[in-house]
């Protein structure tokens, strides 16, 4: 392990482990992420994060879970390290997202414009209403 922030990371069995591989070693694409983090100490990262969540407390940044019987507002949870996509997945990602996208924009102007679905009853109208 080139840190001394994964010398206790625990071993992923049985699971997918986005970090590392099978045989324990950190995958390609999180490797210039690993060197950047060789040199930090787990009490810095410890520091960072309660500043975020000192700061987030701070500001008031929360959302909300209803009907929940211990109150609706929790504070915003928020991952100190990245998530690190290697290209090739991000780029099947990003077609999913475009379709997606696509596809809303072609509901919504049919929403706001001729109401094919909602004749055809493929939305329902109290979804809309």
């Amino acid at each position: 392990m080139p840190t001394p922030l994964l010398t206790d990371y625990p071993a992923a069995h049985g699971h997918y482990d986005e970090l590392l591989n099978d045989a324990g070693h950190i995958r390609p694409h999180w490797h210039e992420f690993a060197e950047e983090l060789a040199d930090t100490r787990p009490e810095q990262i410890r520091r960072r994060m309660d500043s975020v969540r000192r700061q987030i407390f701070e500001n008031g940044i929360t959302y909300n879970v209803y009907a929940d019987p211990q109150g609706n507002e929790r504070p915003w949870e928020l991952d100190l390290l990245p998530l690190i996509i290697p290209a090739d997945e991000w780029q099947q990602l990003e077609a999913a997202v475009a379709q997606r996208a696509d596809l809303f924009n072609r509901i919504l102007a049919d929403i706001y414009g001729p109401q094919q679905l909602l004749k055809e009853g493929l939305l329902p109208p109290a979804l809309i209403h």
